[in-house]
C-alpha cells in the first residue's frame, strides 16, 4: 500500500488527540508518544550515540529534541517519507554518525505503525514496545509522557487467562510437566 493511501486512511492527529474513547478511557495520543519513546529507548544506535556522548555533553537533550520533532511532525502533517528524512538527517548533523544499516527505516516504520494503529484506536503495538523495556525505563517514559500510574500499567485482558498454561495434576497429586521438545521419529 502506498504511503499516500495510508495517510488518507488514518484519522487526523487532532482527532487522535481529542479522541479519548469514553468506553475505555485511553488517551491514544499519549499512547503514541509512549510507543515512540520506547522505540528510541530500544534503538541500539541511538543508545550508543547518547550513552557515549557522540552529540556532546547534551546528547540526551538532542535525542529529546528529535523525539519531540517527530511527535510535532506527526501532529501537524503526518507523512512517513518526511518522518524518515527527519530521522536520517538529524543523526549526522547532531551526533556525527551515519547509520549504514537499515535501523533508521525500521525505527521510522515502527513509529509510523504506532502512529497509525493508535489513530485507529489500537494501542497494542505501542504497548508491545513499551512493555519490552525494563521497569525503570518504563517509569521514566510514563513520567515524561504524563501517564498516571493506572494508565502506565494496563489492566489484564481476557486473552491473558487464555494464554496461560493450565496446570495438570495426575492421580497421585503430582503436577504433570510436558516436554518442550516434540518427540520426532527418525
Amino acid at each position: 500500500m502506498e504511503h499516500e493511501e495510508v495517510e488518507r486512511e488514518i484519522e487526523t492527529t487532532d482527532d487522535v488527540k481529542e479522541e479519548e474513547d469514553e468506553d475505555d478511557g485511553v488517551d491514544y495520543w499519549k499512547e503514541f508518544q509512549l510507543g515512540t519513546r520506547a522505540v528510541f529507548k530500544k534503538w541500539t544506535a541511538m543508545r550508543m550515540a547518547v550513552d557515549r556522548g557522540w552529540g556532546g555533553r547534551n546528547s540526551a537533550e538532542k535525542e529529546e529534541i528529535l523525539i519531540t520533532s517527530i511527535i510535532d511532525l506527526l501532529d501537524n502533517k503526518p507523512d512517513i517519507d518526511r518522518l524518515l528524512d527527519l530521522i536520517e538527517g538529524y543523526l549526522p548533523d547532531n551526533f556525527s554518525v551515519i547509520i549504514e544499516d537499515n535501523s533508521v527505516e525500521l525505527v521510522g516504520e515502527d513509529i509510523w505503525e504506532i502512529y497509525c494503529t493508535c489513530a485507529e484506536g489500537d494501542t497494542s503495538f505501542a504497548r508491545k514496545h513499551y512493555e519490552a523495556l525494563p521497569a525503570d525505563v518504563q517509569r521514566e517514559i510514563s513520567d515524561t509522557v504524563g501517564l498516571t500510574e493506572a494508565e502506565a500499567v494496563p489492566e489484564p485482558t481476557k486473552n491473558t487467562a487464555i494464554n496461560e498454561p493450565q496446570v495438570q495434576v495426575d492421580d497421585d497429586g503430582w503436577e504433570v510437566v510436558s516436554s518442550r521438545k516434540k518427540n520426532k521419529k527418525k
